[in-house]
């Protein structure tokens, strides 16, 4: 809800508190590493930040879960590194989530994913 109405701030302190209280829950981890990956507003990205939760997210879920991995990608090329973001992003394609496939395509053409 919050983040319709485009209350970043707000969505990203949720976040924040959320994942200090539970620093093992990789939905709580790869929902704070998206928000400073994706937002729309780059005043609340942050790529190194960004990495960081969802390496966590990644490692937890033991490279096992396709959505840690896709937001680790989209992390990297917030932080400019595409080829990190492109290798990542190819692990995920046997998902069979189209986003990931236009993301990748994103991240060769040298650009970072940003939410609609």
């Amino acid at each position: 809800m919050l983040r319709r109405r485009r209350e970043y701030d707000r969505v990203l302190g949720d976040y924040s508190k959320a994942a200090r209280r539970k620093p093992f829950d990789v939905e709580m981890l790869n929902d704070l590493a998206w928000m400073l990956s994706a937002c729309p507003d780059d005043r609340f990205r942050d790529g190194e930040q960004a990495i960081a939760h969802a390496t966590k997210a990644c490692e937890l879920s033991e490279n096992r879960d396709w959505n840690s991995l896709d937001i680790l990608a989209a992390a990297y090329a917030e932080a400019g590194r595409f080829e990190d973001a492109q290798k990542t992003a190819s692990q995920t394609l046997d998902s069979r989530d189209t986003e990931v496939s236009r993301r990748l395509q994103a991240y060769w053409s040298r650009q970072p994913y940003r939410e609609g």
